[in-house]
């Protein structure tokens, strides 16, 4: 009860004179509350009628940030420091904000220029081991991002071929089989493979020239090669071919 009484002592008397620093006051009771939204809003016109308050400024970057508004909270406290770029509370508010946002680049500039004003601060170890730990990250996503796209170079160098299958001198099954392509380039692979490192359609061997057979049992393992084209792990589903 004592807090909503001061609280709303604290709006009569900013209402009845919006253009006094009393906004300031109006404004921390808000945040001690949690009550961001109002917070901000009172700041917001209080600047209006004081546009050249620092103290309002730093004010509304700190609410921002502890509601978890970080981009507009960066915007807000890097006008802090353009103005004084020596003011200590707002370029800790600023490194807080940059640790917020995971840039450990700005971060880190910002702890180097802070560490040089305030270099008492028990918080800056804290402030360090979580720069530490978005360094660590930063490079372990990078890995993580080189070893995908090395694996997706190495399967877009595969080539693929159509291995036969015989039994009793009869095609019964032709099966999909992924290699790199630079070991088969300018290699001529023999009926019935085909290499999309050639880029060449199967030639028909001799003993598939008799009639329909050498026909159908082409077409068909050229029309399931191309299927497994977008994949090249895939392996072609088993097809009979009578003779």
């Amino acid at each position: 009860m004592a807090d909503d009484s001061r609280l709303n002592d604290l709006k009569l008397r900013w209402e009845q004179d919006p253009g006094s620093r009393l906004y300031l006051q109006l404004a921390d009771e808000y945040r001690k509350l949690e009550r961001y939204a109002e917070a901000i809003e009172v700041l917001t016109k209080g600047l209006e009628k004081r546009p050249s308050d620092l103290s309002g400024l730093v004010a509304l970057g700190r609410c921002q940030l502890e509601a978890a508004e970080l981009d507009t909270a960066a915007e807000t406290l890097e006008n802090v420091v353009a103005r004084d770029p020596t003011h200590m509370v707002g370029n800790k508010l600023l490194l807080e904000t940059y640790l917020g946002l995971g840039d450990a680049t700005r971060a880190g500039e910002r702890l180097d220029l802070y560490r040089v004003l305030n270099d008492r601060d028990p918080e800056i170890e804290h402030y360090e081991y979580r720069l530490r730990g978005l360094r660590s990250a930063e490079v372990a996503s990078a890995r993580e991002l080189g070893y995908a796209q090395n694996r997706e170079e190495w399967i877009s160098g595969l080539s693929v071929l159509a291995a036969p299958v015989m039994v009793g001198g009869r095609l019964i099954a032709a099966v999909a089989v992924a290699l790199p392509a630079a070991r088969f380039a300018g290699i001529a692979v023999g009926w019935p493979f085909m290499s999309w490192a050639s880029g060449r359609k199967p030639t028909t061997s001799p003993m598939a020239k008799r009639a329909s057979f050498g026909k159908s049992m082409e077409s068909a393992a050229f029309a399931q090669i191309s299927a497994t084209r977008s994949c090249p792990m895939k392996a072609l589903a088993p097809q009979s071919f009578a003779m």
